[in-house]
């Protein structure tokens, strides 16, 4: 049996606008972009990974390519035997400016600091479903979901901006609370936070 080829997994062209009030129809656009990547640039490449690798009788379990083939994943199949479906909702990372900004540059949630992560041993992300822009949503209630979680520094002046990520298969949930470990992972926008 061959080794695995290398998966060079295309990196969704995250594009940071200056959108002014134009915040809704930035983020619509963004998710359409991120749609059309899905299914015009990494489920291609990921099957064409997979025609490789069967074409070389490559060592891997006929189901995870048949999974791999079949839904667009942040992970491929050299990493592991559990892939990480990208499913169809998105969530939303509240997070300080800088942090954000670094986030975007390195297209990973690696950036996002300790003290806005929960969890004991691996810090894990916090994503919520509730967007920035709900008028009915506060600071104060994204900060007192992040203290629910044992993140006892989180303050309102940390909740300035929001990237919008994908929801996958491998978040771990409670209600409307999602965690993640800090891994590359796609951005899809980051907008700035308009609920105070």
């Amino acid at each position: 049996m061959a080794d695995l080829p290398l998966f060079e997994r295309p990196i969704f062209g995250f594009k940071k606008y200056n959108m002014g009030p134009h915040v809704l129809t930035y983020t619509w656009g963004q998710l359409e972009r991120y749609h059309r990547f899905i299914i015009e640039t990494l489920q291609p490449a990921q099957r064409t990974w997979v025609n490789m690798a069967r074409d070389q009788g490559c060592s891997v379990a006929g189901a995870v390519l048949s999974e791999f083939e079949s839904y667009p994943c942040m992970n491929d199949p050299a990493q592991g035997d559990v892939l990480e479906q990208i499913e169809t909702r998105v969530l939303y990372v509240y997070l300080p400016e800088e942090a954000a900004n670094s986030c975007l540059e390195q297209q990973s949630l690696q950036p996002i600091p300790d003290y806005m992560c929960s969890g004991d041993g691996e810090r894990q992300v916090v994503a919520v479903g509730i967007p920035p822009n709900v008028l009915a949503a506060s600071k104060r209630a994204i900060v007192a979901i992040y203290r629910q979680l044992g993140c006892d520094r989180v303050n309102t002046d940390d909740i300035k901006r929001c990237l919008v990520i994908p929801q996958t298969n491998l978040m771990t949930a409670n209600g409307d609370v999602y965690r993640r470990c800090r891994i590359p992972y796609d951005i899809i926008a980051d907008v700035p936070v308009m609920f105070t």
